[in-house]
């Protein structure tokens, strides 16, 4: 299993339309596999609010297993939690069939940073662009409460929370 699974966004991308969800770049590298494939567009926002609600609940248990689709196309990405400071990454192409494509694994908090991060730089493009939805602001209070989450088990430390630990 590889340990270079993390998240791509990109702000420049984004699309926002009338009555309709902001579009943008989008993707996984998952043990050198980019997934659904490089450059990836789909339902930015969308998405990485489901990614937020599924890693708090990751930072919430000890050990657990969540499933976060795509929109387009039949993709998702199981992520365990195998313990307080990994997760294991399962690229699935086609939810039902559950054909895994790549698999990997990160520390924990290193790609909770890295994916606050890259949706507030995603909210903030949403904004310039005069756009805000509920969508936006699902993801922003996902995103208030991961920051919170990840407050109280204190800084400096691959570990997220867990019922263990508190």
């Amino acid at each position: 299993m590889n340990s270079d699974t993390f998240l791509t966004t990109d702000p420049s991308t984004v699309k926002t339309r009338p009555n309709g969800a902001a579009t943008g770049v989008l993707f996984l590298t998952i043990g050198g596999v980019a997934f659904p494939t490089e450059g990836w567009d789909d339902f930015v926002v969308t998405i990485l609010g489901w990614w937020a609600q599924a890693l708090l609940r990751l930072s919430d248990n000890d050990r657990c297993t969540v499933t976060v689709p795509f929109m387009e196309g039949d993709y998702a990405v199981k992520v365990l939690k195998t313990s307080a400071a990994t997760f294991e990454f399962r690229a699935v192409n086609g939810i039902r069939s559950g054909f895994e494509t790549a698999t990997g694994e990160a520390a924990a908090r290193p790609f909770i940073d890295s994916f606050i991060l890259q949706s507030h730089r995603i909210l903030r493009e949403c904004k310039q662009q005069g756009w805000w939805s509920a969508n936006e602001d699902a993801l922003a209070s996902s995103l208030e409460a991961l920051e919170y989450e990840l407050k109280r088990f204190g800084p400096g430390t691959d570990q997220v929370a867990s019922s263990a630990n508190r």
